[in-house]
């Protein structure tokens, strides 16, 4: 299948636009067939605790353009909340992580699978920052990570890192 639905940032002038939100209080949100690209910011950005949401054959590319930080670490997506699924998508090109699961409070019950994370943390990027994958929680857990494929990491740390409360 190709993409339902294309994002593209190319012509946003705002510095830190991410393509997708979904935030505060949102439930059960379903992004499938979808392409994200061209990004100043986040490509999909899930914030302040959204649950059961699931992101199918998505494609991310291209995130951080023109951002600000320095080093630049704007990931492809941005996760945290409760039982959410990432599967069978594609993330590259992003000036920070693949996809980065963090949170002070709860990236709890996840699910990252299928997945093919690659060319990620790229131009100007920390040497020391983002990989492919992170996983970090104070007080989640239960979290799964199956047969993802990520490679060209420009990472000297990980290109996977997982730590705090995870199962």
């Amino acid at each position: 299948r190709g993409p339902g639905l294309i994002i593209d940032g190319s012509s946003c002038s705002i510095q830190s636009a991410n393509g997708v939100g979904v935030y505060e209080g949102a439930h059960h949100i379903v992004l499938e067939d979808l392409e994200v690209r061209n990004t100043n910011g986040v490509g999909i950005d899930f914030y302040h605790y959204p649950t059961d949401c699931r992101v199918i054959r998505v494609k991310v590319h291209d995130t951080g353009r023109f951002t600000q930080q320095s080093p630049p670490q704007v990931y492809g997506m941005y996760l945290n909340g409760h039982r959410n699924i990432i599967e069978n998508s594609e993330v590259y090109n992003t000036t920070g992580w693949g996809i980065h699961a963090y949170s002070g409070e709860f990236v709890d019950a996840h699910i990252i699978r299928n997945n093919w994370i690659h060319n990620t943390n790229t131009t100007n990027a920390d040497p020391n920052g983002g990989g492919g994958l992170l996983l970090f929680s104070v007080g989640g857990g239960s979290n799964q990570i199956d047969n993802n494929v990520i490679s060209a990491t420009n990472n000297t740390m990980a290109a996977v890192y997982i730590s705090g409360g995870n199962g």
